[in-house]
């Protein structure tokens, strides 16, 4: 861009010579093209670390009501999604995911937690 010397003459801040424009334009040409180059690359590493087997499946006891359920789950899966989808209690909603709106709100042994911020392996037995 160029830069203004003299305050009495009036330039446009948006100004540019060819040069710094060409340059703006193969710098976001050259992005646009390997924006697609690293979104494969991340796909194709998530594909392989699903099909290779490795998975971090654990056994999740949680007692609903005085009911005991066991739940064989993915050690990431937090409790709202646990409940909400392996056990279709869909009673706490998904609202911010965030924690700041209140919609998660369960009572485990009597305190109130926010299920979307919790792990369903930390509610193991409880």
């Amino acid at each position: 861009m160029k830069k203004v010397n003299d305050p009495n003459e009036e330039q446009s801040l948006f100004e540019s010579s060819r040069r710094e424009f060409l340059q703006q334009v193969t710098m976001a040409g050259t992005g646009l093209a390997i924006t697609p180059l690293l979104k494969q690359t991340t796909i194709s590493q998530a594909q392989k670390i699903f099909n290779s087997g490795e998975t971090n499946v654990v056994t999740v006891t949680i007692i609903i009501n005085g009911k005991k359920k066991i739940l064989h789950l993915d050690a990431r899966v937090t409790l709202l999604d646990a409940l909400r989808e392996n056990l279709s209690l869909t009673g706490s909603k998904k609202g911010c995911d965030r924690g700041q709106c209140g919609a998660c709100t369960v009572l485990i042994n009597g305190r109130r937690i926010n299920a979307c911020l919790t792990l369903a392996v930390m509610c193991n037995n409880k």
